[in-house]
């Protein structure tokens, strides 16, 4: 794991998504039922309620085929990632449910700068310059950048080209 202290959070969109999918399974797609059953799921989601979460969809996982097989697969994702998915407790914390303002941070701070006409980047340039942008652009922290390159003894090939 990249980050085994990081705080793990499911989309909360795509946890929605799952609901949404096996809804349309059981009651059909669309319909008023399959709308109120995904609304209440949404909410409970939301909410913390992962217990109603899972006790709604275990109803249906004893239904024989695809409906009962979809059932329990989904049980199993929700139960499984119940501490990924603490939205009324991330919401508290001030953090983000969704991946939409990381994905537009990315295309912000990254697909700029390195996806520019004519450029082509070595893996080494390409981590060298994006850690610099990123430094830069979260100005508290670009002193704490150059110190330590410093400290590491750290050095950024630089190229001068003349024209």
């Amino acid at each position: 794991m990249i980050a085994p202290d990081a705080i793990q959070i499911i989309d909360l969109a795509h946890a929605k998504e799952h609901l949404t999918k096996l809804v349309d399974a059981i009651y059909g797609e669309q319909t008023d039922l399959s709308k109120r059953w995904a609304s209440d799921q949404h909410i409970n989601l939301e909410d913390g309620n992962m217990n109603d979460v899972l006790a709604a969809i275990s109803c249906h996982t004893a239904k024989s085929g695809k409906v009962g097989e979809a059932a329990t697969r989904e049980f199993g994702y929700f139960n499984n990632n119940q501490d990924r998915m603490r939205y009324d407790y991330f919401r508290l914390q001030d953090l983000c449910v969704g991946s939409g303002v990381v994905e537009g941070g990315c295309k912000a701070v990254i697909g700029k700068r390195l996806k520019q006409s004519g450029m082509f980047w070595s893996l080494d340039g390409a981590n060298a310059i994006l850690a610099l942008r990123c430094s830069m652009k979260s100005d508290e922290r670009f002193n704490d950048f150059w110190q330590r390159y410093k400290i590491n003894n750290y050095t950024i090939p630089v190229q001068v080209i003349n024209g």
